[in-house]
């Protein structure tokens, strides 16, 4: 799923796809499931690193455990069928 706001440098989150913000919608019925990923013109992605505060709040998260989950992006539609 993209991002709302703000992506993660690559030093910080592995690159998995593009580091993309917009919306993502999940629909599930059925046996299946399926991904829309939608990013609008104007969307801008803001680099977390970048927010004046960041040092601040990682100085302070260092007791947070080490390798934290990353997660991925994708900017395609998807199915996802069950299977019998």
């Amino acid at each position: 799923m993209p991002s709302t706001a703000f992506v993660l440098p690559d030093t910080m989150q592995a690159r998995v796809g593009e580091k993309i913000v917009g919306l993502g919608l999940l629909d599930i019925a059925g046996g299946s499931a399926r991904i829309d990923v939608l990013v609008p013109d104007g969307m801008t992605r803001h680099q977390l690193t970048d927010l004046p505060v960041f040092d601040e709040l990682a100085r302070e998260a260092t007791h947070a455990p080490a390798g934290a989950p990353q997660g991925s992006t994708t900017t395609c539609s998807t199915r996802v069928s069950e299977r019998s």
